[in-house]
């Protein structure tokens, strides 16, 4: 799947460097090959102990939470796009501005989150096997908790979707 990532990440940059079709989804989905193709590397280069240090272990694995947080916000925003899409009546130009906007929300969310998260408990990312969120309680508010508000907004907005779409279309 990362070697499919990197080919679907080339073919939109070739789309994207072209100028011509340029979309708000292109970009969007150039954004979400960035950051799974940043969890594909986390987890298969970072989430074993394997003799590493406490530091080398914690850094790897607050960069796959970042990564892992940071693919939601981008399905997020891809699912927002597409109710965009949906609801609106007239045909409009895309905004650079709400793409710039988008793209600032998903890096610094989770970046602020797995900062919050690691200043709060530094060992909280180390075990004894595993790179990754160790303790319980933070796996809880530092990782379910943002994926569950994510994926229930998510949810919602497919609801929005089918059934505005549902109308338009006659259904």
């Amino acid at each position: 799947s990362l070697v499919c990532l990197f080919v679907v990440l080339v073919c939109y940059v070739m789309i994207w460097t072209n100028g011509k079709h340029v979309k708000i989804y292109h970009k969007i989905t150039v954004h979400l090959c960035i950051s799974l193709i940043g969890v594909l590397v986390g987890f298969l280069a970072g989430v074993t102990r394997s003799g590493r240090g406490a530091v080398s272990c914690q850094l790897s694995g607050m960069a796959l939470h970042f990564f892992a947080l940071a693919s939601f916000m981008w399905m997020l925003i891809e699912a927002m796009n597409i109710l965009r899409n949906f609801v609106r009546v007239l045909p409009q130009m895309e905004s650079k501005k709400n793409l710039t906007r988008n793209a600032w929300l998903a890096w610094l969310l989770p970046l602020g989150v797995v900062i919050v998260a690691g200043t709060a408990r530094p060992v909280g990312y180390v075990s004894e096997e595993y790179c990754w969120i160790a303790e319980p309680g933070l796996f809880y508010a530092a990782m379910l908790a943002p994926v569950a508000a994510m994926v229930t907004v998510n949810v919602a907005v497919l609801v929005a979707a089918a059934f505005y779409g549902g109308f338009r279309a006659g259904v």
